[in-house]
């Protein structure tokens, strides 16, 4: 190709491109829109305005919107930052909040408060506590019990007694030594004992059906050691200690209570 030709070719590409430029092009997809700050028409893509662009025809005018902010005082932290007035027209959180942070933390309150709205308050018929449930649950004949621990002891204490012969025979020893007892007495929340004695004695008879499993023995072992702490002393006798003999086990709480 000769210089000539080369030069006639730039020249037709730039006629052809000030003919079909901008929405004269076959291509154009843009939109025609007035800056905020001048007024002046300029052309942008829908894509820009879609992210929050395509509000200003030059970076002179973003400029000049920028230098316009003002101060502002955070909801939350307290902290005093700088916001557009155009943002604080908007409303929601536009000049109230000074991070994203502070506004998640706005916005978990008006959940928690939308949360508590639309529970209602009931007493746990076990601890005697005060917690909220959802109205749906309390139709269902639910909602009684705080928790599924208040629940089960619930349960234990007013299901059918049947009293099993290992209680029965420190039932019978305690009579035997006039020792007076509470049988099956619920203590704090935390457990139901099998004897609660005078001096804050505890004494649990520990089946070998019942209290075989793991799971079960670091239960008890958590039972006793937030009971000790509470100011009681807790007797755990296994079933053949108490098959064995069940005076023993008694004149062994004796020997450490003198």
């Amino acid at each position: 190709m000769s210089i000539g030709n080369y030069i006639r070719t730039e020249e037709h590409r730039k006629k052809m491109s000030e003919l079909f430029k901008g929405e004269k092009s076959p291509k154009w997809k843009g939109m025609n829109k007035n800056c905020e700050i001048c007024g002046k028409k300029f052309h942008t893509m829908p894509s820009r305005i879609k992210k929050g662009g395509g509000r200003f025809c030059s970076k002179k005018c973003f400029g000049k919107w920028w230098s316009k902010k003002v101060e502002c005082k955070c909801l939350i932290c307290g902290n005093i930052f700088f916001a557009n007035p155009s943002r604080i027209k908007q409303g929601e959180n536009g000049g109230k909040f000074c991070s994203r942070k502070c506004s998640s933390i706005n916005t978990g309150k008006i959940n928690a408060q939308k949360y508590l709205k639309k529970r209602v308050k009931r007493i746990c018929k076990t601890c005697k506590k005060e917690f909220l449930v959802k109205p749906s649950i309390i139709k269902k004949n639910e909602g009684i019990f705080c928790s599924h621990k208040c629940s089960g002891l619930w349960v234990k204490k007013n299901m059918p007694n049947k009293e099993t012969s290992i209680e029965r025979a420190i039932g019978e020893s305690l009579k035997k030594y006039n020792i007076p007892y509470i049988k099956q007495c619920p203590i704090e929340n935390i457990t139901i004992a099998d004897f609660l004695l005078p001096d804050r004695i505890v004494i649990q008879c520990d089946g070998d059906y019942w209290h075989r499993s793991l799971k079960r023995k670091n239960k008890d072992i958590n039972q006793d050691f937030i009971l000790g702490f509470r100011g009681y002393r807790i007797f755990r006798f296994k079933e053949k200690e108490i098959n064995k003999s069940a005076d023993r086990c008694i004149l062994k709480i004796l020997k450490e209570k003198t």
